[in-house]
């Protein structure tokens, strides 16, 4: 479980580094999703933004973890 969790701190690392510069998207979104694992703990929230392509393609532009859906989030 500690290898792939260190895999994927790695794959994140270098998604959010991206250059996303060059690509046409026309349309972009955000949302959170939430969960409460465990009772008497605060809310987690996983902001995510997506896009759309011209072709009508969508793409994850980003992802985190945050405590909560907020402005500073």
């Amino acid at each position: 479980m500690t290898r792939l969790t260190e895999q994927w701190q790695d794959y994140h690392a270098a998604f959010q580094a991206r250059d996303l510069s060059g690509s046409d998207r026309v349309y972009a979104w955000a949302d959170g999703a939430h969960s409460k694992v465990r009772p008497g703990q605060a809310y987690s929230c996983v902001p995510v933004v997506m896009g759309v392509h011209m072709d009508g393609t969508k793409e994850l532009v980003a992802l985190t973890q945050r405590l909560r859906e907020s402005t500073e989030s």
